[in-house]
């Protein structure tokens, strides 16, 4: 099945339309030249077709933007091999055995005028060979185009090439961003924003029901969400016992802080602030822990000491003290905004957000990986599958990392912002 790169905002039905047309037409022009009887005997052109289209497969080779099936090749290939092998479609004769000018077939559907013209055999093809050809030709793009088309619904639902919004249960009509994860998977937990009288950012929690669908979110009440104050940035541990947000209520050291809930008596308790030095007297938020015990924090500041507005810190936690903040520097940050470093499951890549020069859109989603001497690359974009022209921002994995999340204002959504997400593996250099 051809597939198509589908671009922000086109209708899915006119992209699914024109993927099954041109297989259609593809797989016709392919079984005319594999099986036409005006093809090289020995089907080396059959074959050839076959290893040029798996080859290009292969390769990532893009025909109009849209990247072949590995399966699209197997057409030809196998009918080459096939011809190669002797056999023909509605004459049977052994394997290496020779044709004679003026020999007809009883009963095989297939008539050898043996007659020349010009130096030259010509033949007919009569009777039933040839309306089994075409048999065969339909029955066959019949049961390419619906497995293809089966194998897409199924890539679809599984987030496989294709962005997947969360739907409207979970997305309102306003901003929704920033989910994190029990390990379980059972409970997420995000930035909602408008959801009350007066609006404004709150955190929201929805679980997953009996069947595997998020229930309505509601909004955490207090002390993790107030009618005054901005909570936004959830991080919920994997234990569950705590949760950490962003506000900018009063008692913190600098505009916004970075605070920590601890789940006590069946409820979020009071919100302490973590202090310095992971906050300061600027703006401190985007909190999110790498190791197996959580012993490196990275996080977002516009304290001094950084390349632009909002740069990537770190800090390491020894001896239970956590140590003066270290920039991840200029291959990371840069003089535009730089935050939301979300680690990988092995801790050696990092995604972050950014808005950048060069990107697709108003924010775009990149990735740095260090080497083996803890030295953090550049910035890697990851791509249209993930950015648009639009704001592509703060990411999340689900605790298996198996999805990769997002919040973005692509078309599709319900909101101003929207989470979606996608199958990690389908994230650029995933393995």
């Amino acid at each position: 099945m051809v597939r198509i790169a589908r671009r922000p905002g086109a209708p899915m039905a006119a992209v699914l339309l024109v993927e099954f047309l041109v297989t259609f037409v593809l797989y016709l022009v392919i079984l005319n030249v594999a099986l036409s009887r005006r093809t090289t005997g020995n089907g080396y052109y059959g074959v050839s077709i076959g290893v040029v289209i798996l080859a290009g497969a292969a390769a990532g080779g893009e025909i109009s933007g849209g990247a072949f099936n590995p399966a699209v090749g197997l057409g030809p290939a196998l009918a080459g091999l096939a011809r190669r092998a002797g056999f023909r479609p509605g004459r049977a004769r052994l394997p290496g055995a020779c044709p004679r000018r003026g020999l007809r077939a009883r009963g095989g559907g297939v008539r050898d005028t043996g007659k020349e013209r010009g130096g030259r055999v010509t033949r007919r093809n009569e009777g039933r060979g040839s309306v089994m050809r075409k048999v065969f030709a339909v029955a066959g793009a019949a049961v390419w185009i619906a497995t293809g088309s089966a194998v897409a619904a199924q890539d679809a639902a599984l987030g496989l090439g294709a962005p997947v919004n969360m739907g409207r249960v979970v997305n309102s009509g306003a901003v929704d961003t920033e989910p994190t994860f029990s390990s379980d998977g059972s409970t997420m937990y995000f930035s909602c924003h408008d959801r009350r009288d007066p609006a404004g950012a709150d955190i929201c929690v929805s679980y997953r029901d009996d069947d595997g669908e998020w229930t309505a979110p509601e909004i955490v009440g207090p002390p993790i969400s107030s009618p005054e104050w901005r909570e936004q940035e959830p991080l919920l541990s994997p234990d569950g016992t705590e949760l950490y947000i962003m506000s900018d209520r009063p008692g913190g050291m600098g505009s916004v802080d970075i605070w920590v809930s601890e789940w006590e008596d069946g409820g979020w308790g009071e919100l302490q602030n973590l202090g310095a030095p992971i906050n300061s007297e600027f703006a401190d938020h985007c909190l999110y822990f790498a190791g197996p015990d959580w012993e490196i924090a990275y996080w977002t500041s516009t304290r001094p000491g950084g390349f632009g507005g909002n740069d990537i810190w770190m800090s390491e936690r020894v001896d239970g003290e956590w140590q003066e903040p270290v920039n991840l520097g200029p291959l990371v940050n840069s003089e535009a905004s730089d935050h939301h470093s979300l680690p990988s499951a092995d801790g050696n890549s990092l995604y972050i957000t950014s808005n950048r020069e060069g990107g697709y859109g108003l924010e775009d989603i990149y990735v740095t990986t260090r080497n083996a001497t803890g030295e953090w690359g550049p910035l890697v974009n990851l791509g249209p599958l993930v950015n648009t022209e639009t704001n592509d921002r703060c990411p999340a994995f689900s605790p298996d990392y198996t999805r990769f999340y997002w919040d973005t204002e692509r078309a599709g959504g319900s909101g101003a912002k929207d989470l979606w997400w996608i199958a990690t593996e389908s994230l650029p250099g995933a393995s």
